[in-house]
């Protein structure tokens, strides 16, 4: 706001000039000096004080945002663009996109995410420029970023609303790779970029239509990418996004086709995502890096249930798997990717608790201590309020836990373990039951009769 306050030059001595050469009677260099001071007026005054108005517009946008009163918020942002387009059209598309990717990159953060207003300043942008003669790539650009906001839009949405959004994000994520594949200057970041968000787009609409052949078209158009990518080094940051992505829609594929990822499904998934962590690692970018290594870790977690017969084998396999998750655990700000941050606290408990159960007696005691607290941690993030099923579940598995403990550690811990099983199964029946899930309900019911059978024994049984 103290940048408003910054005076402009006038144009006066050109002005007085150009009276001059007219009462000589030189129109010619009067129509030219004149051309220049009304540039001059137009660059040094006109458009900046636009400018200045803008910017007014946008800080008391940016107030009520804080206020959280968004209506208000998009009607200063709104008009903040809007005041550039008789002007600029350029300069009004520019600021169309900066706003609504600010408020992207907040709401990817976010624990309220505020995704319809990116996609209803990019809408307005695309209705006041329509017909307007524009650059391929500002055009390819605008739809690309409203394709993004769009997805990410729909995961907050209903379901009719949710389809809707996932189609029209794939319509403009389509014209994005089509507008940018026409230039060989965009081959290298923004079509491999557009071609993730349609894939990713594919892969959501696979999902919601129970149609597998959109994933075959997201792995043919990333296996295009990557390997256009891979033969010009593998090295760029996009590559690993590219990576990621390819690696999610082949583990995608199988398990929705058969229920299972066959191995070499896996294999194929692992390779690229191992590519993916070392481009990230070498381009020091931590969310592509995060990314795929909790994907490893899911892979090396799901690959050790596969290898009972091989008990050495698995443990390897769970021990990498919890490698990985603590190594995401530890490149996560807690602040500023929550979501993110309970997804690996919840993978890692899961895996521990599993590894518990595999282990000897001397580790069984360390390993579900672990996956107590891990547990636990994951609760600061998954509330009852927001996440009510996600939250019993893990209350399950921490009666899962006590309950395992009181059966394998006997002792003077067993009636206090078989209390705190107890305990975490009826609050989850309680959730189950006002969520009307009736199978896991009646999962909790059974489990309690059990843990209270067992302790009205231990009640009974002689000191």
């Amino acid at each position: 706001m103290r940048n408003l306050l910054a005076d402009s030059e006038d144009v006066t001595q050109s002005i007085k000039t150009a009276v001059s050469q007219v009462e000589c009677g030189d129109i010619d260099r009067a129509i030219d000096t004149l051309a220049t001071a009304e540039a001059a007026q137009f660059n040094n005054q006109t458009i900046e004080q636009i400018r200045k108005q803008a910017n007014i517009s946008i800080a008391r946008g940016n107030c009520a945002f804080l206020q959280n009163d968004l209506a208000l918020c998009y009607q200063c942002y709104e008009r903040a663009a809007l005041y550039f387009s008789h002007f600029d059209k350029l300069e009004m598309i520019n600021l169309f996109s900066n706003l609504a990717g600010a408020i992207y990159e907040d709401s990817r953060i976010s624990l309220y995410p505020r995704f319809w207003i990116c996609v209803d300043l990019l809408r307005r942008c695309f209705r006041e420029i329509e017909g307007v003669e524009i650059k391929n790539t500002v055009l390819a650009n605008l739809n690309l970023k409203l394709s993004m906001v769009l997805r990410n839009h729909s995961f907050d949405a209903n379901d009719h609303e949710k389809l809707e959004a996932i189609e029209s994000s794939v319509y403009h994520a389509r014209k994005a790779v089509r507008e940018f594949s026409q230039d060989e200057d965009n081959i290298d970041y923004d079509l491999p970029s557009a071609q993730v968000a349609l894939a990713n787009g594919l892969l959501d609409l696979s999902t919601l239509s129970r149609d597998t052949s959109h994933i075959d078209s997201a792995i043919e158009t990333l296996t295009m990418a990557y390997d256009r990518l891979e033969k010009s080094s593998g090295n760029k940051p996009i590559f690993a996004y590219v990576a990621n992505s390819l690696g999610a829609a082949i583990l995608k594929k199988h398990k929705l086709q058969k229920g299972s990822t066959p191995i070499e499904a896996m294999e194929r998934a692992k390779a690229v995502f191992s590519a993916s962590e070392i481009c990230a690692r070498n381009n020091v970018d931590r969310e592509a890096f995060i990314s795929a290594s909790i994907n490893l870790g899911q892979i090396f977690f799901t690959q050790s249930k596969l290898l009972e017969d091989k008990p050495n084998e698995a443990d390897f396999l769970r021990l990498l798997a919890i490698s990985k998750f603590i190594q995401c655990i530890e490149f996560f700000s807690k602040t500023r990717f929550p979501y993110q941050v309970a997804e690996a606290y919840f993978l890692l408990a899961e895996v521990l608790y599993e590894h518990a159960l595999h282990s000897d007696e001397e580790m069984y005691e360390i390993y579900s201590l672990r996956c107590l607290d891990v547990y636990f941690q994951s609760l600061e993030f998954i509330t009852l309020e927001d996440e009510p099923d996600r939250y019993a579940y893990i209350k399950c598995r921490i009666a899962g836990v006590y309950g395992n403990h009181s059966v394998r550690v006997e002792g003077e811990t067993e009636k206090y373990d078989l209390e705190k099983a107890i305990e975490c199964f009826e609050e989850a029946k309680a959730v189950f039951a006002e969520t009307g899930d009736k199978k896991r309900f009646e999962l909790c019911i059974s489990n309690l009769q059990e843990l209270e059978e067992r302790i009205r024994k231990l009640n009974e049984a002689p000191a």
